[in-house]
């Protein structure tokens, strides 16, 4: 895809830090734009110089700067219709990403604001950079099926049936826009980027949200986090989880999840803290098969991007054998990581990554509560993850989201970690809590306080029931004694999911999940339990997608 970029900065004096919050933002992800990219500057007696203001943006490389006098009226309106214009394609395969200076208005500043209001506006627009830029794979998937795709998602408060991205943070397809006679017929508002625009011409159904998870603070069920699966009106009289009356509590807009709320007063008192960061060690297991040459290198790069999250050791487990590539091939690609420790074991096809694994957990093993340690691995390098090849697409995608949501934000990983003993992506309830996909983070003073850490894998109901319908029930056991390792140790409520996907079933078998049947084709399964073609009753469909990840 061609990702175009249309960004509106309006630099007020008095809010320097969040305008150049909001730009080193957007920077930090330069290298998704591949297209124009048109910045518009407001000018005017109350804001910055716009020579002030252009270099800020020099990670960005060409930038067509374009200066408009600031109109207090109609805010970003101004420029906002001639940069859409100027960008105006009718190609199929460009993307223009909206975005601008969020939280720069005295009502989201001191002293009209109050602190944690301010500091409430800078995790809501840091989640949409997040969430809105994450990916160049995972944004040009949703933009092939979709006209526009955001965060937040929800009815307007003036309740006129219109949809909008709160926040006004989206991509939007040129196809799907430019092709509308009408796209541009809107009146001079400075409602029109949020508001109007993406309502004025598409249907929210033909749109991605690609993060919405409501904090609800009810007074009987306390805060928690509820999706919702349509555009909601934020005027509740009732909370969805147990009808009773809401009075003055609101749902937040651009949820507060990534400040894990004070177990005990159950508030956002600790909010504002200053977050003491971690030591961050790493233990990875890299299985180097041969024929997967690529997916490995694209695991390790993922990875080796982020080298300057691990601020402890760094382990590296590579597997050896002879089907896999000499171990002297792979060490050079973790350079980036600087001093590791390699570790060579021999490759066990039935028992997986179970080899090594405790090994690296004992060399790491101490009880500093200030220390923590990411487990990860070389996901999708098996044979069965590279047949067919859509199946390896939803495979890469799942592993690069986990990479994005463990390793972008440490200071995240830092909140989370003080409060929580595991934290993770994709976190699942069956067989036993476990985040799906083996990349998690723990705590070393709550992991080795354990007596039992460092024993084999133990008999347990729920799992040896799951391990016995896949095969040898001892061996499965140790195969997936990675995976379902955490869950052995703690309960469900000491886990944080750095990204949810609903809860269907496990791994292998999940409702809603496409397959490919052998005999009839495709089909998507909606059962809970062994899946088979409703057609052919064909029972060794082979799985093509995952919905939970817009695959």
């Amino acid at each position: 895809m061609k990702r175009n970029l249309l960004y509106n900065a309006c630099p007020i004096i008095g809010a320097e830090s969040i305008t150049r919050d909001n730009i080193a933002q957007l920077c930090h992800r330069a290298e998704l734009f591949n297209g124009r990219k048109i910045v518009n500057i407001k000018t005017g007696d109350n804001l910055e110089k716009s020579e002030d203001i252009k270099p800020l943006f020099s990670a960005l490389g060409d930038v067509e700067f374009i200066e408009y006098p600031n109109d207090p009226v109609l805010g970003e309106y101004v420029g906002f219709l001639e940069g859409w214009e100027s960008l105006a394609s009718f190609d199929k395969r460009e993307i223009t990403f909206y975005s601008h200076t969020k939280g720069v208005g005295p009502r989201n500043r001191a002293p009209i604001a109050t602190a944690n209001h301010e500091r409430f506006i800078r995790h809501w627009y840091t989640k949409m950079y997040r969430h809105c830029l994450c990916e160049a794979e995972w944004i040009d998937n949703a933009m092939r099926e979709h006209s526009a795709a955001g965060c937040y998602r929800m009815l307007r408060y003036e309740g006129d049936g219109r949809w909008i991205f709160a926040g006004a943070n989206y991509w939007v397809n040129h196809y799907r826009l430019f092709t509308k006679p009408n796209w541009a017929d809107l009146p001079a508002s400075k409602w029109v980027p949020e508001a109007l625009f993406l309502a004025n011409v598409f249907d929210w159904r033909d749109t991605v949200d690609l993060y919405t998870r409501y904090t609800l603070s009810c007074k009987k069920c306390g805060r928690y986090n509820w999706t919702p699966e349509k555009p909601i009106d934020p005027r509740f009289t009732k909370c969805p989880k147990c009808g009773r009356p809401l009075l003055s509590v609101p749902i937040i807009p651009g949820d507060m999840d990534d400040e894990p709320p004070d177990r005990n007063r159950g508030n956002r008192a600790e909010m504002g803290r200053v977050v003491q960061p971690f030591r961050r060690n790493l233990i990875y297991n890299c299985c180097p098969l041969k024929g997967a040459e690529h997916i490995v290198r694209d695991n390790i790069d993922r990875l080796t991007r982020h080298a300057n999250v691990f601020t402890g050791r760094k382990i590296v487990n590579i597997k050896t054998g002879p089907e896999l590539e000499a171990s002297e091939d792979i060490k050079p690609l973790f350079a980036a990581l600087g001093d590791i420790e390699f570790c060579i074991s021999q490759n066990d096809v039935a028992t997986g990554e179970y080899n090594g694994f405790r090994a690296g957990l004992e060399r790491l093993r101490s009880t500093d509560a200030r220390e923590i340690t990411l487990y990860a691995h070389t996901k999708g390098v098996a044979p069965y993850n590279r047949i067919p090849e859509n199946r390896l697409e939803s495979i890469r995608q799942w592993y690069r989201r986990m990479y994005h949501e463990c390793l972008s934000d440490p200071e995240r990983i830092d909140r989370i970690m003080g409060e929580y003993a595991a934290c993770g992506a994709f976190y699942k309830l069956r067989p036993i809590s476990h985040f799906s996909g083996a990349f998690f983070w723990f705590n070393h003073a709550r992991l080795y306080s354990k007596p039992n850490w460092n024993k084999d894998p133990q008999p347990n109901g729920a799992l040896d029931q799951f391990c016995r319908t896949i095969g040898n029930m001892e061996t499965e056991r140790k195969r997936f004694f990675v995976e379902m390792y955490l869950g052995t140790l703690f309960e469900p409520r000491e886990f944080y999911d750095l990204h949810s996907v609903p809860d269907n079933h496990n791994l292998y078998v999940m409702g809603y999940r496409g397959y490919r049947c052998r005999k009839c084709g495709l089909f998507t399964a909606l059962n809970r339990g062994a899946v088979k073609c409703p057609k052919c009753g064909d029972r060794s469909p082979t799985m093509l997608g995952w919905p939970e990840l817009g695959v």
